[in-house]
């Protein structure tokens, strides 16, 4: 991922920074709320400029704004926003008013930062001369309707990019417990495949789980506020966030977790249970969560909500391991069908695959049909051995290791993984 410096502050290297959005209504609030935040420890000062009097949002009066907050802010980034009431912001704003607000702010020369909505007909024009004075564009997009699918997500970001964005941004509302993890699952994907520095958050008290776990999944900077004055929902104030950001880089710098891959049968829950004993860490297994967490058996919910439902219970208990510390993690046999979930089990740690031949998992499978919805049918050698093939490529992708586990034992296949130097590497991480 790309860095971006300002004035000293590298966003993309290190604990993700704290921004701190400065919401009042005329100058000396914008300078009071500025030196409170900067003694809470905040890294970067956005102006929300949306909340000052309208008289001040235009030059001459924002210039003079913007070079008595650059006296102020000293060597933290100054972030410039207006956000428009489309997006969730305090202001009206055609597309020509909003342009002209944006432009007087870059002439100004006195902002280290510009937020440009990316919806907005000028915005191309805008990054365009925001890179003319050497001013980093982070372009931006807000959903206070929903979650959109975790391709749209990942569409709008390659857009972002393509555009000649700085550092994308997207923030988007949740309606149920399971879109964090998708906001999530698209963090994990930015990180290992954008090549662009970024933020994105799930609001509300629903989605803070995409604030605390920014040093994870990529997110370059969150947003926190000063006490009893959050300008979004779910935002945390600026000390509990930079001590739980520094508490979850903390955890990150620790060995990551070991997820344990494969199909049916492999061996996932004895070895895992073994590299458990071996290690000291904790043992989880997925399967078992969603079943206590949902109230019933993993056959059952295959049967009444479907498989795709299952599997986003899959990315939202990978997802939330990230406050687990270092674990051994035994996945179902179709996490890794999911490109997201291989993407959120990198971000947390390394993949082990463990291989059996179809006549081992078909003995040891022997009476267990009723419980694996995935193999009905198929409690054959021949069956499972297709099922192996229609996987086998996706398996062998996601692993950053392969154990054939026919004729061992769980310790001597814990063993070999505690050997491998990808396990030492991780230890190291």
């Amino acid at each position: 991922m790309r860095q971006i410096i300002v004035r000293g502050t590298a966003l993309g290297d290190g604990i993700p920074k704290t921004a701190v959005p400065l919401m009042a209504e005329d100058e000396a609030g914008c300078l009071t709320d500025a030196a409170e935040a900067i003694r809470a420890g905040s890294e970067i000062l956005e102006l929300r400029a949306d909340a000052l009097r309208a008289d001040l949002c235009r030059a001459p009066k924002l210039h003079e704004l913007l070079c008595s907050l650059r006296k102020t802010a000293g060597d933290v980034p100054v972030l410039f926003t207006f956000r428009t009431k489309a997006e969730g912001g305090r202001r009206e704003a055609d597309d020509a008013e909003y342009a002209g607000i944006v432009r007087d702010a870059l002439n100004s020369r006195m902002v280290d930062l510009i937020d440009i909505e990316q919806e907005r007909t000028a915005s191309a024009d805008l990054l365009e001369e925001a890179h003319a004075v050497s001013v980093p564009a982070v372009l931006s997009f807000h959903d206070f309707r929903q979650t959109p699918p975790l391709s749209a997500l990942e569409e709008r970001l390659e857009a972002m990019k393509d555009a000649g964005a700085d550092l994308a941004k997207i923030a988007v509302t949740p309606r149920d417990h399971l879109d964090p993890s998708r906001v999530l699952a698209a963090s994990a994907w930015a990180k290992q495949h954008l090549g662009l520095p970024f933020v994105l958050i799930s609001m509300g008290e629903i989605g803070r789980i995409t604030r605390l776990s920014a040093a994870f999944f990529g997110s370059v900077f969150t947003f926190g506020c000063l006490p009893g004055r959050d300008s979004a929902p779910g935002q945390m104030e600026v000390p509990a966030l930079r001590a739980k950001m520094r508490e979850a880089a903390g955890a990150k710098r620790k060995e990551g977790a070991i997820f344990l891959n494969g199909f049916m049968g492999s061996g996932k829950t004895t070895v895992g249970a073994a590299l458990a004993a071996k290690t000291g860490r904790p043992f989880i297994d997925l399967d078992q969560r969603i079943e206590e967490r949902e109230g019933c058996a993993v056959s059952r919910i295959f049967e009444t909500k479907g498989q795709p439902y299952f599997r986003d219970l899959e990315t939202r208990e990978i997802a939330e391991l990230y406050h687990e510390g270092p674990a051994v993690v035994s996945c179902g046999g179709g996490a890794v069908l999911r490109t997201e979930n291989t993407d959120l089990m990198r971000c947390l740690g390394r993949i082990v695959l463990l291989r059996a031949k179809p006549e081992t998992v078909l003995e040891r499978l022997t009476g267990e049909a009723a419980n694996r919805p995935n193999i009905r049918g198929r409690m054959t050698r021949d069956g499972i051995r297709r099922l192996m093939e229609e996987r086998k490529a996706r398996y062998e992708e996601a692993a950053d290791q392969t154990i054939d586990t026919d004729g061992k034992t769980p310790e001597q296949i814990a063993d070999e993984i505690l050997e491998s130097d990808g396990f030492l590497s991780c230890t190291r991480a």
